[in-house]
């Protein structure tokens, strides 16, 4: 995760710290505001909830420890990447530690799977992630929750526009999609745009989350002939698939994710398979943006 993203992820929570203390949702005579972070700090996931612990730590740090007279306490849980553990982590930390705000999960699977315990309070919620479709559908109307990332549909239509634009209409398109949340829900949207686009779609296809041999799905592809491969998948499952395209040597001029090609440690983990292929981003890799001119200590620039 980038500076960038940190930064981001940073004002968010520095926006809803002040913005509880302005508005009085935290009582006068309470002195500590309690950060609940369910995040995914081990498991498929940790390239994750890594990256939001330190941009929540960045953000308190910034603050000095308090905001508005009140000490901030941060209270860490690890869901190990999983549903259930988010489902555990979010009920332990409004009804056992009465949390004022929760900042996390950060993968689609997960953050679904938490919406049922955090409607039992309803507390401010902020989402650093889940791009999924479906969570948009589940939270929509929701006043108390913030997500702060861009949702699934964004990043087809943007691949899918700048592809026409770069290699003209009419060009072929397989979709490799996983069974998981993730991948079912960003089917649809990017069928749409990718149509919407000029392309033609020759293939879809999927793979199991977590499946070690993805070939034979690759067969399949091959058969199809695309000019263009979209993977619709995440983290580990995108590492494996990476690396089994690259030694299938399948010819596909395009190959184009979602968020984890423009990630460092998505490409370290795939070497010279990452060559070729497309991501989109929240975010531009390496920009330099300057600091904020009126907090600078807070916002630095970038570097």
């Amino acid at each position: 995760m980038s500076m960038q993203t940190f930064r981001n992820l940073r004002q968010m929570a520095m926006g809803a710290l002040c913005g509880l203390c302005i508005t009085g949702g935290i009582a006068h005579a309470q002195k500590v505001i309690k950060i609940g972070a369910p995040l995914e700090l081990t498991g498929k996931f940790v390239i994750y909830g890594s990256g939001a612990q330190r941009g929540i730590e960045m953000a308190v740090e910034a603050f000095g420890g308090t905001a508005a007279g009140h000490r901030i306490e941060v209270l860490l849980r690890d869901i190990q990447s999983t549903n259930q553990g988010a489902v555990s982590a979010m009920t332990d930390l409004l009804e056992k530690e009465k949390v004022d705000l929760i900042i996390g999960p950060v993968a689609s699977g997960p953050v679904s799977a938490a919406i049922p315990a955090w409607r039992e309070r309803k507390p401010l919620w902020i989402v650093p992630g889940a791009t999924a479709p479906s969570f948009e559908e589940a939270i929509a109307g929701e006043a108390m929750v913030f997500h702060t990332a861009a949702w699934g549909y964004q990043y087809h239509a943007a691949a899918a526009n700048a592809l026409a634009a770069a290699i003209g209409k009419g060009k072929k398109v397989a979709i490799i999609y996983s069974d998981g949340a993730y991948g079912r829900s960003n089917l649809p949207a990017a069928r749409e745009h990718y149509t919407e686009a000029g392309f033609q779609i020759v293939a879809t296809e999927l793979v199991r989350e977590n499946a070690t041999d993805m070939n034979p799905t690759l067969q399949k592809i091959r058969l199809a002939k695309p000019d263009v491969l979209v993977c619709l998948v995440q983290t580990t499952d995108a590492i494996v698939l990476a690396k089994q395209i690259h030694v299938a040597r399948l010819g596909i001029p395009f190959v184009v994710g979602t968020i984890y090609p423009t990630l460092q440690t998505w490409a370290d983990a795939v070497g010279e398979a990452a060559n070729g292929w497309i991501g989109a981003a929240a975010y531009l890799p390496g920009q330099a943006v300057p600091a904020d001119p009126k907090y600078p200590k807070i916002f630095p620039a970038a570097k």
